[in-house]
């Protein structure tokens, strides 16, 4: 991978490794991370604009260990494609300082245990998204405990997938940091500490179809999110009037760009939850031979 100067949308994921291991191994694991840091983004984006969807564009891979080179990109519903640049660029930035911040906790706190761990980075995040709503003058909301806990859970339990003297690299303007295996996590506890059985999360996704009920008043699609299963009720009524009466089609493999509702709820010891996703307003139909979203780079 070519060395480059660092600009603030760019960040590096690495797995280092010593000796040899096994490619499909090794990219699965780098896959791992990224679809964990990318879901906390685009739960992260929600609270400032419902338009975008978080992605990263591949600059360069380089051998011996896994290092990636990133670029974070934001994909806008259409007819908001082109305003608010400076939005976008404060938005980019602040999900890769996200992202360090997410990190660093599992670097420096090898055991999770208590709630005021998960408050300090859920504040960290919070102040940032008041200052670009202030700086921007738009209407935003704050990210929960429970967001910024679920999303160190899953970053713990792929960091714990490594193998001994194995080490994830986060490298990014926001800092450096290594996070290995042997993390360990008490969400039952820190759940209890919280004081809250049921979660909710609304996000912003593109939704692969993979069925489609016609048929009940209830409706449940079953989707892709990504490579992984989804089904998940239906509530937009007014788009799906559209849809039975043959105003919106849909062909295979075209996708929906939704607002998607997911609710944890937990039992009372906390360890064990049920998930439910409902779709709460479809955006637009992606089509992909005419993908009509804009994917855009974060200026440098």
């Amino acid at each position: 991978m070519a060395q480059t100067q660092q600009n603030e949308a760019t960040f590096e994921i690495n797995l280092l490794y010593r000796h040899t291991k096994s490619a499909v191994e090794a990219f699965g694991q780098i896959l791992n991370f990224y679809e964990v840091l990318n879901d906390f983004d685009k739960v992260i984006v929600r609270n400032i604009g419902q338009q975008y969807i978080a992605e990263y564009r591949l600059d360069g891979l380089e051998f011996g260990s896994i290092k990636t080179k990133l670029t974070q990109l934001l994909k806008a519903v259409p007819d908001d494609a082109e305003k608010d640049a400076e939005l976008k660029t404060a938005i980019g930035h602040f999900l890769i300082k996200v992202k360090y911040w997410l990190i660093k906790l599992l670097a420096d706190e090898k055991q999770i245990a208590a709630k005021e761990q998960v408050e300090k980075v859920t504040a960290s995040i919070n102040n940032e998204i008041t200052q670009i709503g202030d700086a921007h003058k738009i209407l935003v909301t704050h990210v929960s405990n429970y967001v910024i806990l679920n999303a160190v859970d899953e970053l713990i339990k792929e960091t714990n997938e490594l193998k001994d003297k194995e080490l994830l690299e986060y490298r990014s303007p926001a800092g450096n940091v290594y996070v290995q295996k042997g993390i360990t996590i008490n969400k039952p506890k820190i759940l209890s500490e919280l004081g809250q059985r049921t979660i909710i999360n609304e996000t912003t996704e593109l939704l692969k179809i993979k069925k489609v009920d016609m048929l009940s008043n209830e409706p449940k699609w079953d989707f892709l999110q990504g490579k992984k299963g989804l089904p998940a009720k239906m509530l937009d009524k007014t788009w799906l009037e559209s849809f039975h009466n043959r105003q919106v089609i849909i062909k295979p493999e075209d996708a929906l760009m939704v607002t998607l509702r997911t609710t944890h709820t937990y039992n009372p010891n906390f360890d064990d939850k049920k998930t439910d996703s409902e779709v709460v307003k479809v955006l637009s139909v992606i089509t992909p031979d005419t993908d009509n979203t804009l994917q855009m780079e974060i200026p440098a």
